[in-house]
């Protein structure tokens, strides 16, 4: 089999892993009701009823996935960040990152490249990891649930739900899984 063929084997099996734990999460508990009401989840890139929190939200879990990760200890020097499918975080939530070691940077930057594992900057080059973030769904004024996981091309990528909680005015984020990984 030649090496294109293979990496391209690799990636259709992380689509398909991820693909299978997005049904996985989303008949998690279908069979129960939940615990307490819960809102519809919402894009992350369409406008919020919140829009000062949802940013609050995105950004405790994005920190949550690159601390989680250690992606600047091992040598990482971007975080590329894609909203729902794809879409571009917006400047407010970038400028958050600013002056920090690791960049953030929007998912329209990253280029991704054979060898598996390969994602860097379209300028810049150096080496980054693709953070995902979807659907926020609202629980209260102060809790919300929220999916998203990361992609390193073709070498790993994970898929997880965080609840994100406000206390004392600050947004923090934890997994509450289940965590889908290839």
């Amino acid at each position: 089999m030649m090496k294109s063929q293979r990496f391209s084997h690799v990636r259709i099996c992380t689509l398909l892993i991820l693909a299978l734990g997005l049904l996985v999460l989303a008949s998690a508990g279908a069979d129960r009701p939940p615990a307490k009401p819960t809102t519809q989840p919402v894009s992350t890139t369409q406008p919020s009823a919140r829009p000062a929190d949802q940013v609050d939200v995105l950004e405790a879990v994005i920190r949550t996935q690159i601390d989680g990760m250690g992606i600047a200890k091992r040598g990482y020097d971007y975080a590329f960040i894609a909203l729902d499918r794809g879409g571009e975080p917006p400047n407010e939530l970038l400028d958050r990152f600013a002056g920090e070691k690791l960049r953030v940077l929007p998912v329209s930057r990253a280029k991704i490249s054979d060898p598996p594992g390969q994602i860097e900057d379209k300028t810049r080059g150096g080496r980054g990891m693709v953070f995902r973030v979807e659907r926020v769904a609202w629980l209260d004024d102060n809790t919300a649930k929220v999916e998203g996981g990361y992609y390193e091309n073709g070498v790993s990528a994970s898929w997880t739900t965080y609840e994100v909680v406000r206390r004392d005015g600050k947004w923090s984020a934890r997994k509450v899984g289940p965590e889908i990984q290839s």
